[in-house]
C-alpha cells in the first residue's frame, strides 16, 4: 500500500506564471507578451514586422517566425570620385565631398588655365600637376620676355629694351610690342 502524499504539482517547462504583461517580457521584439490567465505567452508577431535597432547601416531587420533576421546591409557609393563614401549609424550614407577634388571625363574638364600645370583626368578625378621649375610658360607677347614657372606659377621674364625690332614696322616700348 501507498502512503497517500497528497497533490503533486510538476511544473510545465518554458511555462511562466505571471499577474501583468510585464512580468512576460522576454526582451524578444518579435514577440508580442501577454499574460493570460496567470500564465505567459509570448506570441511571434506577423512576419515583416520590423524589429529595427538603432543602426541604419546595417539594413532593415524584420521578424520572421518571431526571430529578429538581419536585413540588407546599405551600400554607400555614389559613384563620385569625388566625395568619400561612408555609413553613419544614426544617419545612413553619408558622402563628403574631398577638398579641392574636381571631377572630370576627359583631360579638358581639368583645365585650370595655369600654364604652369599639366592637367589630367584619372580616375575621373583632376590633377593638375606643377611643371618643373624653369619650364617655359610664353605668352604671346615677345618684348616682355621669355617667361617661366616658378613654384607652380608663369612669372615674368626680363623685358626687352625698349627700341627692339618685334614685327614689321613695330618695336618694343616698356614691355609691349607696338
Amino acid at each position: 500500500m501507498r502512503p497517500v502524499t497528497g497533490c503533486v504539482h510538476t511544473p510545465i517547462a518554458g511555462c511562466q506564471s505571471c499577474s501583468v504583461a510585464g512580468d512576460c517580457a522576454d526582451a524578444n521584439p518579435c514577440t508580442a507578451d501577454a499574460c493570460v490567465g496567470g500564465v505567459c505567452h509570448n506570441t511571434a508577431v506577423p512576419n515583416g514586422t520590423s524589429c529595427a535597432d538603432v543602426d541604419l547601416c546595417n539594413g532593415d531587420e524584420t521578424c520572421v517566425a518571431g526571430a529578429c533576421t538581419p536585413g540588407t546591409p546599405l551600400v554607400c557609393d555614389d559613384s563620385d570620385p569625388c566625395t568619400t563614401d561612408g555609413c553613419g549609424p544614426a544617419t545612413g550614407c553619408i558622402f563628403t565631398p574631398i577638398p579641392g577634388c574636381t571631377p572630370c571625363s576627359v583631360a579638358a574638364d581639368c583645365d585650370d588655365m595655369n600654364p604652369c600645370t599639366t592637367d589630367t583626368c584619372v580616375g575621373g578625378m583632376c590633377h593638375n600637376t606643377q611643371l618643373p621649375e624653369g619650364s617655359p610658360c610664353l605668352d604671346a607677347e615677345v618684348c616682355n620676355g621669355d617667361e617661366t614657372c616658378s613654384a607652380g606659377v608663369c612669372v615674368a621674364g626680363v623685358a626687352l629694351p625698349d627700341g627692339t625690332p618685334c614685327g614689321v614696322g613695330m618695336s618694343c616700348l616698356a614691355g609691349v610690342c607696338q
